[in-house]
């Protein structure tokens, strides 16, 4: 099987003292096969481009171009199992044209080999269902970080399913984080910012009663390096160590022909070294959506 696609944006925004054009193409090719029974390849071509033209007293030019190599194979390993095996390549490019800019490096490549394993089995005639997963990046710039999962999860009667869960994470800053600057706005890049690090730990149960759908999460985040703000709002810096708290509720449903949905999310989050609020960040989230086709 073939597929493609291709998505365009064009934009254009005026604040006081200047005007700024933006335009965005994204294009992919993807091809689907299954090789044999129990094997299936999937092989994904993607392109993204991004150029920003600012107008004003400090003008400047940005293009963002980024290409990626995405191949994942999915075997099949008796009836209790499943593996994903794949790979992936990034490439990322960075013109940033402005009086006086400081730019040490314009160009990135970041490549990733990564497993996932699926597992059902029974212990003590409680259905159980887990999930491994592992991930190997090599940064051009900042080097090579493993990172992994460890999900288990059960049915806990016909219409709920109670799961946790265990994972690491790796981050790092784009291009634009490090390097492009937006001086209309007094804020600026940081070339000195450092990939973030976390470790999260996540428990939900979710269900399905009366023809809605809902779900609890509760997790924990301890953040190394944590991309933000700084305090004055001029530049972006690392949070040495942060931890996030929270709790997320989610429902949707139809009725009389509309779809509809809400979400709630409650956040306790700190500067772990300071035990203050991180800065600019919510402490409730709340969202809901009605469609009909």
């Amino acid at each position: 099987a073939l597929r493609g696609g291709y998505n365009l944006f064009d934009s254009q925004l005026e604040y006081d003292g200047g005007i700024n054009n933006s335009e965005g193409r994204t294009g992919n090719l993807g091809l689907f096969l299954p090789v044999t029974d129990n094997w299936q390849t999937d092989l994904q071509l993607s392109r993204f481009t991004d150029e920003s033209i600012d107008d004003s007293t400090f003008s400047s030019r940005s293009r963002t171009r980024r290409d990626a190599i995405n191949w994942q194979n999915q075997v099949q390993l008796g009836a209790n199992n499943t593996a994903v095996l794949g790979a992936d390549f990034e490439s990322e490019d960075l013109l940033y044209e402005m009086s006086g800019a400081v730019q040490s490096d314009t160009k990135r490549e970041n490549s990733a080999v990564f497993g996932v394993l699926d597992t059902q089995f029974a212990v003590a005639s409680t259905a159980l269902n887990t999930t491994l997963s592992l991930r190997y990046d090599d940064n051009e710039q900042f080097g090579g970080e493993t990172t992994g999962k460890a999900a288990i999860g059960t049915g806990l009667g016909d219409n709920m399913q109670l799961w946790t869960s265990y994972s690491t994470a790796f981050k790092a800053p784009s291009l634009v984080e490090l390097y492009v600057d937006f001086p209309a706005f007094f804020f600026y890049g940081n070339p000195d910012l450092q990939p973030e690090t976390s470790r999260n730990v996540e428990v939900g149960l979710e269900g399905n009663h009366a023809g809605a759908a809902w779900s609890v999460n509760a997790f924990r985040n301890e953040i190394k390096n944590l991309i933000a703000t700084d305090a004055s709002f001029s530049s972006l810096t690392n949070v040495e160590r942060a931890t996030i708290n929270g709790v997320e509720l989610a429902v949707r449903g139809s009725w009389l022909g509309w779809n509809t949905n809400a979400a709630l999310t409650l956040l306790d989050h700190e500067n772990s070294d300071t035990g203050q609020e991180l800065l600019r960040r919510p402490k409730q989230i709340l969202s809901a959506g009605v469609s009909r086709q």
